[in-house]
């Protein structure tokens, strides 16, 4: 992982200064943030000269200013507009980030627990934040979010009551290497999030931030389908979806995790929640889902989301492969007109990728299905109509017929 510096820009008063190449500003006027390093004038602006995390002045080929952003010099994707401000990045510009965020956030739910901050679609690339009541997760994908990790900190005890600070960096991009810890509060419970009727616990050191709100809409539009049904979550984690199902109705619901540690929070939640309906089976879920058809069960509703297969373009026709053997799977086991929720989490699988992988398992299975739903991601995961990498959740809702 590359190291970065601890860098405090509060002293400095003025910032170095960075070209681009002739033209190749036109995706920062169109309303987008980030820029590569075959954008940028390395005659001019060699880029071994910066530091990882350094904020610096965009300036165009003819020296007109376009913004302020934080640089990764050795990786393609190099150079991250945070503002068009010709000012540096301190914590009042994460405070008012903040607030501008948490208003859409407390105009939709309730209750605070949500995704308060969802990176670019938000205005700060690189920087998520999950909200769990008093608790807070922070998830920095830069090394300009590291080296700014004091101010954001700031910023955010400023606005809220913090109990628990839970953080996860990730300081190069394409690295799948993040170091976890909390910085503030207890750092062996679990904690608690509330969805609808629902509480859950989490694991601290669980998957992402710790939990999936993204899919929380498509958890609520499932308690139309399930009511008496026998349903199948797979890669369940600690049981969202499957106890969605359950308090939705599900007469009896089976939920699939590699994860002992998951399912045993998912035990946790099942008592908690009163919905004893809800069974948890471990291990890979391949295997499982083979078995379960050598075994011949049948589920009327079956949820398959599994984690992000393609976390870059090259993963691709891999992770198609990966999905349409999932499906054939699953598909063996979907009871005549059942309900089949099929979702992917990476970007760089389209919809029309996943239309291909289903109807390709489709046609392999003999099951006929019919494509009734498409969903995205939650309503606090907005996207940024310049930045097409904001929006990454796509979910197909298929019955056999």
């Amino acid at each position: 992982m590359m190291r970065i510096q601890n860098l405090s820009f509060k002293a400095i008063f003025s910032m170095k200064s960075i070209h681009l190449k002739k033209h190749e500003e036109r995706r920062l006027l169109a309303g987008h943030h980030w820029i590569y390093s075959n954008e940028i004038d390395v005659k001019q602006n060699p880029l071994k000269l910066f530091i990882a995390g350094e904020q610096l002045r965009i300036l165009d080929c003819h020296g007109q200013f376009l913004g302020v952003g934080c640089i990764e010099p050795q990786a393609l994707l190099c150079l991250r507009l945070l503002s068009r401000e010709d000012k540096a990045i301190d914590s009042d510009f994460f405070k008012q980030k903040f607030k501008k965020a948490l208003q859409w956030r407390e105009r939709i739910y309730t209750q605070p627990y949500y995704r308060l901050f969802y990176g670019d679609s938000d205005g700060v690339s690189g920087l998520v934040i999950d909200r769990f009541g008093d608790t807070f997760s922070l998830q920095l994908n830069t090394p300009g979010m590291v080296a700014l990790q004091s101010e954001i900190i700031e910023a955010l005890e400023s606005l809220f009551t913090v109990e628990r600070l839970m953080l996860q960096t990730t300081a190069s991009e394409g690295s799948r290497e993040s170091i976890r810890e909390v910085l503030k509060g207890d750092a062996e419970a679990p904690f608690i999030i509330k969805e609808g009727d629902l509480e859950f616990q989490a694991p601290v050191q669980g998957q992402k931030t710790g939990w999936f709100y993204d899919h929380r809409e498509n958890r609520k539009a499932l308690a139309a389908w399930v009511k008496d049904k026998k349903v199948l979550d797979v890669f369940s984690y600690v049981g969202a979806w499957g106890l969605a199902a359950a308090a939705a109705g599900a007469r009896e619901v089976s939920c699939v995790d590699s994860s002992r540690k998951a399912l045993d929070s998912l035990a946790l939640n099942v008592k908690h929640n009163q919905q004893s309906q809800v069974k948890s089976i471990q291990g890979d879920a391949l295997d499982i889902l083979n078995d379960l058809a050598d075994k011949r069960k049948s589920f009327d509703v079956i949820i398959l989301d599994p984690p992000a297969f393609a976390k870059k373009r090259k993963d691709l026709s891999n992770a198609l492969m990966g999905y349409q053997r999932l499906l054939e799977a699953a598909l063996k086991l979907l009871s005549v007109e059942g309900i089949l929720v099929f979702a992917s989490c990476s970007f760089y699988t389209s919809k029309e990728d996943l239309l291909m992988v289903l109807n390709k398992a489709s046609q392999k299975t003999g099951v006929n299905l019919q494509i009734f739903n498409y969903s995205g991601q939650a309503y606090d995961h907005p996207i940024h109509p310049a930045i097409p990498e904001t929006e990454y959740l796509k979910c197909l809702w298929s019955r056999r017929c």
